[in-house]
């Protein structure tokens, strides 16, 4: 294709987008090597600057051979390679790459575009499939990593057009958005989204004619290919691009979707004009002006395309819009006012404040009232708002009248007004008047197509969101399956539904995937906000793609702006990006005014702000914001606790059992003094209470209470080095001097497995996480990466401990592979500490020491059993120094880090040790004293060790512990 990004010198280039081949620097094309040879090349050019190990590619091309005929194979590959191309285009160290100095590649130039969303160059790079007709017959497991490999590069393109296309309709530039639309319909001609997509940018263009065949074009594919009937989304949209060939109507609560026989009548009204009416209906005057659908298609399209724009266009929302042809005319009202907030939000030239933000800043009481909503307006950033009244008209007739007021002044900027015999007519052909005037683009998708066909299940829908904004979360969710009910395509009614019951039942994979899947039916907005919700939730790395484009689109949306924030930082830890998008939702929020009452957004971005600074080691910063959030919202006890558990991290018990009493000031019901004063006391190393307090929650009879604190107490014991204690509880059930549990309890299989490996009992550690390994096609793909490469990990360091090398070796493998699916940044780095383990099998500490910090994501909340075996090879090069960041940032890293896989007893011992090697005998003796107390009443193979402790604070403390 010509296209070369490359910046390098090397003197050959390997393309892989739409076939595999390669060219030397002035574009000639060389003979193909054999297709092993070609096959190895693919491999290493989708792995990057990673590499893939030896053992990995003799899995792939020689699974049958033995250990050594296969290493053979693989080297006399390397070999020809070399020979067929004149370069050494391979480094073949450890884990084989290509070599960047001889041979480049487009592969590694997508991803890198994609990494700094650069989606033009994305689009550019990307010519066709990965390997495109390239196969190896004799190795059907190449053939099933091409296959994952070409589609996951496949939907990454396809994601990073379309946030070009829709950038480019941002930016008004018609032909660029059309042939982005072009280019996916060409990469997926089955998708209707696309296709209507390509439709809509074609009639903005004026080639109705054009977008008209493309839907026969579409039709006939989905046809052969599917033997089904074409997605009703593009018939409708044929039917409003014919002139003379109006759609025949639908059944459908809201109307028939038809071209508008009425009048469609609009006049502007002085911009100095007298307040908007607060009581009367009265109607804003009326030019003569008749005008059909398609008439008014084509007045918005003239006005985009001329792209003057006498003022900056406003930021709306939808305000009261009464209805009352029925007789519930409030009711009405409030399903008229949903589609009209839908079909605004179709205009991608403007901002529109999102119906369900408006109902969040409701106060309770007041939702009813036009004067709340119109504040609610303002505070969430609009600076006009529409309403208007829905009345009868003669001949049986109905007329939509509306304004747009401007919410600072109270003034009328304009009137339209519209007649017609269908609602949902009426509102589409009136925000085309909207567009018209405001000289934007006219919608991009019809009206039908993002609107619940019920208008019962958009009252339910909006009654469920008042529910959950006034904090009755059974309520809402009762609501929002019936809404699901009524139109089983509701989109946003299925996202709220899995959302509210995650806080009544818990995540609900079946609610997730129905949204997902409906996702396309929903606004712009709406839909970005399920796709990067959802996807982040399933640790899916497009949710970043998705929560690009949606803060891109929506910079004024505190909930875009977390979702984007929290995406990004999962995948690489929060940097000044992700901390400034999370600071301007707070920003936002806190000048709105929120209500006291729950879901709270502000504490959502808060909390979500904390949890990321804490995860990359800025303690002071996460305790800056929870006091801030101390000091913005009084009333609510959970920033005292968030503070409580920071002080813990930090060892300073006194100081969060202090912060922890405040709780007393607090009505009954939101004290929670009993579970983080239990966590403080083992964070701090105050175990003798933490064990006391055990064996009084141990003896009760309620199992929730005894599942908790059987994990838990499991933990402070084995703080304790009573593993002993701790095996007898996790396995049997029964308590320190024989006594059982009062209630018989499920095995504990994780609790086991850290005890087997902690126990010395590696295999049987291995043997138990081969009976809990994730099914692939149970689980989202994103969450069966998350699973499947932490449950390799797990087993890779059981492997590991056991000597099994090659086994290891093996996991390691497809922890690399299958850890590249999973958003969160920790599960691509995990098959490190796997290797990490297998060099220091071999005695190669250096070695070792690379993988174990190429391993470590976060340093307090990660896999901290790595910050101890990086430790431990430091110290074994006589590189102390460098031990004490990693164990002292494990040690910050809560109950849930270094005590779950790791104790912090044995890390304070090691930490101990490595002060003691430079020189700093007090920083040493505080270590040791903390061990001296925990582990006074361990388990005989810790005695030594006790000892040792013990006669180091008699030596150099001068008193006797």
């Amino acid at each position: 294709m010509g296209l070369d990004f490359s910046t390098g010198s090397a003197v050959l280039r390997l393309r892989t987008f739409g076939g595999l081949w390669i060219e030397t620097v002035d574009g000639s094309r060389l003979p193909n090597p054999r297709p092993r040879r070609l096959a190895l090349l693919a491999l290493l050019a989708a792995a990057g600057q990673r590499g893939i190990t030896r053992g990995r590619l003799q899995a792939i091309f020689w699974p049958d051979a033995g250990n050594e005929p296969a290493r053979h194979s693989l080297s006399q590959t390397i070999y020809a390679l070399r020979r067929d191309l004149g370069v050494r285009a391979i480094i073949a160290e450890a884990d084989l790459r290509l070599d960047p100095d001889n041979i480049t590649c487009d592969t590694d130039d997508f991803r890198a575009a994609v990494a700094r969303r650069d989606w033009s160059t994305a689009h550019l790079v990307y010519q066709g499939p990965f390997a495109a007709g390239f196969s190896l017959d004799d190795s059907p497991e190449f053939d099933r990593w091409l296959e994952e490999e070409r589609a996951g590069l496949a939907r990454q393109a396809e994601s990073a057009i379309e946030a070009l296309a829709l950038a480019a309709e941002a930016a008004r530039d018609l032909p660029r958005a059309a042939d982005g639309w072009k280019r996916l319909v060409g990469l997926d001609p089955l998708s209707a989204r696309f296709a209507a997509s390509y439709m809509s940018a074609l009639a903005a263009l004026g080639d109705r004619s054009g977008a008209i065949a493309h839907a026969r074009s579409y039709a006939a594919h989905v046809r052969q290919e599917l033997d089904a009937e074409p997605d009703p989304i593009v018939a409708r949209l044929v039917a409003e691009l014919r002139k003379d060939d109006p759609a025949p109507p639908r059944a459908d609560p809201l109307g028939t979707f038809e071209p508008i026989a009425g009048r469609l009548d609009v006049r502007s009204v002085d911009r100095s004009a007298r307040p908007a009416p607060a009581g009367s209906v009265r109607r804003i005057a009326l030019a003569g002006l008749a005008l059909g659908l398609v008439g008014v298609v084509a007045a918005a399209a003239a006005a985009w395309r001329s792209g003057r724009s006498a003022t900056r266009p406003p930021v709306l929302a939808v305000g009261q819009l009464r209805d009352l042809t029925a007789p519930d005319s409030a009711r009405q009202g409030g399903v008229l006012s949903e589609v009209l907030a839908t079909s605004v939000a179709r205009l991608s030239d403007i901002e529109v404040i999102a119906n369900s933000r408006i109902l969040e800043l409701l106060e309770q009481g007041k939702d009813t009232l036009r004067s709340a909503r119109t504040d609610a307006a303002r505070r969430a950033g609009a600076t006009e708002i529409l309403e208007g009244e829905l009345v009868p008209a003669v001949g049986g007739q109905l007329r939509l009248d509306l304004r747009r007021i401007q919410i600072g002044r109270g003034t009328v900027r304009r009137g339209y007004s519209v007649s017609g015999t269908d609602r949902l007519a009426l509102i589409d052909s009136v925000t085309l008047l909207l567009a018209a005037d405001l000289r934007i683009g006219p919608p991009r998708r019809p009206l039908a197509e993002v609107t619940p066909r019920s208008p019962v299940a958009l009252r339910l829908y909006e009654e469920g969101l008042r529910a959950y904004y006034q904090a009755e979360p059974e309520a809402a969710l009762g609501l929002f399956r019936e809404a699901l009910l009524e139109d089983s395509t509701f989109a946003m009614a299925a996202y709220y539904a899995y959302r509210v019951n995650i806080d009544v039942n818990g995540r609900d994979p079946v609610l997730a995937g129905r949204a997902l899947r409906l996702a396309g039916r929903a606004p712009d907005r709406d839909r970005l906000i399920i796709e990067a919700s959802l996807r982040g939730a399933q640790h899916d790395p497009m949710a970043t793609v998705f929560a690009d484009t949606l803060v891109a689109r929506f910079p004024r949306d505190p909930e875009a702006l977390i979702l984007a924030a929290d995406a990004f930082a999962t995948q690489n830890l929060i940097g000044p990006r992700e901390r400034a998008l999370f600071e301007r939702a707070i920003a936002i929020d806190s000048t709105a005014g929120l209500q006291p009452k729950a879901p709270c957004r502000l504490c959502l971005a808060m909390s979500t702000l904390v949890a990321h600074l804490q995860f990359a080691d800025s303690g002071s910063a996460a305790e800056s914001v929870i006091r801030r959030s101390m000091a913005m919202r009084p009333a609510d006890p959970n920033p005292l606790i968030a503070l409580a558990m920071q002080q813990f991290g930090f060892g300073r018990y006194e100081a969060g059992a202090s912060t922890l009493a405040k709780l007393d000031g607090f009505p009954a019901g939101q004290q929670r003094l009993a579970g983080p004063i239990f966590l403080g006391r083992l964070m701090t190393g105050r175990l003798e209470e933490a064990d006391a307090e055990c064996m009084v929650h141990l003896g009760q009879e309620d199992p929730r209470t005894i599942d908790s604190y059987r994990w838990l107490c499991a933990i402070v014991w084995r703080n304790q080095g009573r593993y002993q204690d701790a095996a007898a509880l996790v396995f049997a059930g029964r308590l320190p001097g024989g006594g059982a549990l009062k209630v018989r309890r499920p095995r504990d299989v994780v609790g086991g497995v850290v005890l087997d490996l902690e126990m010395d009992r590696a295999t049987a550690a291995l043997r138990a996480l081969e009976g809990v390994v994730p099914t692939r096609g149970t689980l989202p793909p994103g969450q069966f990466a998350r699973d499947m490469t932490w449950n390799l990990a797990r087993r890779g360091t059981a492997a590991a401990m056991a000597r099994e090398y090659e086994l290891a070796r093996r996991l390691a493998d497809s922890a690399e592979a299958v850890g590249r699916g999973s958003l969160f940044g920790r599960d691509p780095r995990l098959h490190y500490f796997i290797r990490g383990l297998i060099a220091r099998g071999a005695n190669d500490h250096q070695t070792a020491v690379d993988f174990f910090r190429r391993s470590i994501f976060s340093w307090n909340f990660g896999y901290t059993r790595a910050n101890l075996e990086l430790a431990r090879s430091l110290l074994a090069l006589g590189r102390a120094a460098e031990a004490i960041y990693p164990l002292q940032a494990s040690l910050r890293g809560g109950w849930d880090g270094s005590n779950l896989y790791v104790t912090r007893t044995e890390l304070r011992e090691l930490l101990a040790q490595a002060f003691v090697a430079t020189g700093r005998r007090d920083s040493a003796a505080a270590h040791y004293a903390a061990v001296e107390r925990a582990w006074r009443r361990a388990d005989p193979p810790f005695a030594a060790r006790y000892q040792a402790a013990r006669d180091f604070l008699t030596k150099h403390v001068a008193i006797t512990p």
